[in-house]
């Protein structure tokens, strides 16, 4: 299994303990990891070779949306607007987690 630290491209207080990550994302953090391992290797996941524009959403985060999003009543906009990404990010990156 890799080693990876749990993601900090979020600074949200929903990460700051355990009971709190299982509390919002339903997993533990070890559960996450190995989630993000398998999904790591799906070609329709791969970063694309950067052309310009904005940094590309780094795939802890779409994952951590994709979670937040199926274990909560939020909106699109209130989702988006907690994650720092666009409506249209948000709806096309979980559009793509929800295919793997």
């Amino acid at each position: 299994m890799m080693s990876r630290k749990w993601p900090t491209t979020l600074k949200s207080p929903y990460l700051s303990t355990s009971q709190m990550t299982k509390t919002y994302f339903r997993m533990t953090r070890g559960t996450f990891e190995r989630v993000l391992e398998r999904i790591s290797t799906d070609d329709q996941l791969r970063r694309r070779i950067a052309t310009g524009g904005r940094e590309q959403v780094p795939l802890d985060k779409d994952l951590l949306t994709t979670l937040w999003y199926l274990g909560n009543l939020d909106t699109v906009r209130s989702n988006a607007d907690r994650f720092n990404v666009s409506k249209s990010t948000f709806l096309d990156h979980n559009r793509r987690m929800l295919t793997v």
